[in-house]
């Protein structure tokens, strides 16, 4: 009997599921044209179809099982990103870099340059310096009394060691001038005091009191210095607060202006005053200190006006 049609297209089927495992013999079946069944049964023997069903039974277990699976290609290239990722997160996290540690920089202080000790007579100069700035410079003054503006005039041009001899002269020829002359410098010497009084306004207009208090203490601590033979005149300025007249002060003016001491030697007259203050009563005393009080108060007005605060005595008990 001949295989038919439908009968070869199946074993072709079965052939197909794995040609790899199957004998060559098996292989020319599919081209035997016509063979009957009693010789394919006669010459294909029973192990062979068993050996064949076992191997088809595994090639179908392997495919179910390879299904089942996912694609090789596919998990390689997933593990490989996987890998490639865990990689990255890894490279990325603290404990992946290997940070250096920066050598850490000791800080070390430098040496302070060492001071120069200054000597005595250099704090002196320093400190003369400083004072001689505070000191300020008013402007000169012109010759205020008749006998200096003649002086200055008749002396001028002189220097050096003419200026001894030549200034007994002058002072000599002083004294016999007439009258006439005299009152020529007379007049002469209150121009000049008008022309000093000017400028001085002038120029105390660009210092504040406080300045000029300062200047005069500066000046004031000059003249003490026994290095500096010089003495340094206080700047007068109106502004200024006057200080208060004490209760002697004040009973020695009112003496001197009775005309009771007239040609006594101030140093005789001082003396017999003495005796007369503490000679007073108490009431006659009273009569100086309401005076005193009265003084002290407007020097505390004044120099509140002048400096914008009030002076230490203000805040001192008055016995």
């Amino acid at each position: 009997m001949l295989l038919s049609s439908i009968g070869r297209s199946s074993l072709e089927r079965v052939l197909s599921l794995n040609t790899s495992s199957t004998s060559s013999a098996l292989h020319g079946i599919i081209h035997i044209p016509r063979i009957r069944i009693a010789i394919f049964y006669r010459d294909v023997s029973a192990s062979f179809f068993s050996t064949y069903l076992s191997k088809r039974q595994y090639t179908a277990s392997r495919t179910a099982t390879s299904k089942s699976r996912s694609n090789p290609s596919a998990t390689k290239l997933a593990l490989k990103a996987t890998k490639s990722s865990a990689t990255k997160v890894a490279n990325k996290s603290p404990k992946g870099k290997q940070l250096k540690e920066k050598p850490s920089k000791t800080l070390t202080k430098k040496p302070k340059k060492a001071r120069k000790v200054l000597s005595s007579q250099e704090k002196l100069a320093i400190k003369t310096m400083t004072l001689k700035a505070q000191a300020l410079r008013p402007p000169k003054k012109l010759p205020s009394s008749a006998r200096t503006t003649y002086m200055a005039k008749n002396l001028k041009g002189t220097s050096g060691d003419e200026i001894t001899s030549r200034f007994t002269e002058v002072s000599q020829a002083w004294k016999n001038i007439t009258q006439h002359e005299r009152e020529e410098y007379e007049s002469l010497a209150r121009a000049n005091r008008d022309k000093n009084e000017k400028v001085l306004t002038e120029w105390l207009s660009n210092y504040t009191p406080d300045q000029i208090r300062t200047a005069n203490n500066a000046r004031r601590q000059i003249s003490k210095m026994d290095e500096v033979k010089k003495y340094w005149k206080k700047i007068q300025d109106p502004r200024l607060p006057k200080q208060p007249s004490t209760r002697f002060t004040i009973f020695t003016q009112e003496r001197f202006k009775s005309g009771d001491f007239k040609g006594v030697d101030v140093l005789d007259a001082t003396k017999q005053l003495v005796k007369e203050y503490f000679a007073l009563s108490p009431v006659e005393r009273k009569k100086y200190h309401d005076k005193f009080l009265q003084s002290r108060n407007q020097y505390i007005k004044d120099h509140i006006a002048a400096f914008n605060r009030e002076p230490k005595c203000a805040t001192k008990k008055v016995n």
